[in-house]
């Protein structure tokens, strides 16, 4: 399973301590600012650009219109659809929405994000099973609950994908939306999840905290962190210690060291 990071504009290229990926928003590129230029600077190194639709900090859909201009301004490999609620008529509007991308330009990837998030997964294992069978999905994203009480419950719901689905039955790639702590990252570990993304590492570097650390102290991050442009060397030791800490958690079998 790869980690792909999250980070502010100006270190961008820190993704790469990762993986080839980093997961940028919508809502913040404009041409010409700097998160704009952060983006084109990363895909001059080679890197692969993922352009959530900020579903989560809007709380709404981006018009398509506006959406694709973004991911066509940055030349995103993969752009994430809006969210979509549990309906009926799931997969038809799924289907719908990417034709109306495709007649606008973009020629990327489509990652589609489970949206029901509800507390028994009946409406997650309905929309995980639609978008089993859209061809035009590539990705399928699973975020983690935002209800506190429920925060941690993901790992239940891989279980249950395992369970009614049927790992070998599995068609899309497999991402895990946003990493809550390293203590669930663990238990969400299988051979067909390929990917998960967050702020973690190094949001926990920019606060001088060293990873592992229990899930009680972990920070939220700050409310410039997308503008952060200036860090001390501390800071910086401890951030690419971190994203290479992350790294081996999540590709390799073994624990790392914590020294």
């Amino acid at each position: 399973m790869k980690f792909i990071t999250i980070t502010p504009s100006k270190y961008m290229q820190d993704a790469l301590l990762t993986s080839d990926t980093t997961l940028v928003l919508a809502h913040l590129i404009e041409e010409g600012n700097e998160y704009w230029k952060g983006c084109l600077k990363f895909k001059k190194l080679g890197g692969k650009l993922i352009m959530d639709n900020s579903f989560y900090e809007l709380k709404r859909n981006m018009e398509i219109e506006k959406l694709v201009k973004k991911a066509n301004l940055i030349n995103a490999n993969t752009l994430v659809l809006p969210d979509i609620p549990y309906r009926d008529n799931f997969s038809f509007i799924i289907k719908h929405t990417i034709k109306r991308i495709r007649e606008l330009g973009y020629k990327g990837k489509f990652m589609a994000t489970i949206f029901a998030n509800n507390r028994d997964f009946k409406k997650d294992l309905y929309q995980f099973k639609a978008l089993n069978e859209i061809g035009g999905v590539d990705i399928i994203s699973i975020p983690y609950s935002f209800d506190e009480e429920f925060a941690f419950q993901r790992p239940k719901f891989l279980d249950l994908i395992e369970k009614k689905v049927g790992v070998r039955n599995i068609k899309k790639h497999i991402h895990l939306f946003g990493c809550n702590s390293l203590e669930n990252l663990k238990k969400e570990k299988r051979s067909w999840v390929k990917s998960i993304d967050g702020t973690l590492p190094w949001k926990c570097g920019y606060y001088k905290l060293k990873l592992p650390i229990p899930v009680e102290k972990d920070p939220k991050r700050p409310k410039n962190y997308f503008d952060i442009a200036n860090i001390d060397r501390e800071q910086r030791d401890i951030i690419i210690y971190n994203l290479k800490y992350i790294k081996e958690v999540c590709e390799n079998e073994t624990q790392p060291t914590t020294t």
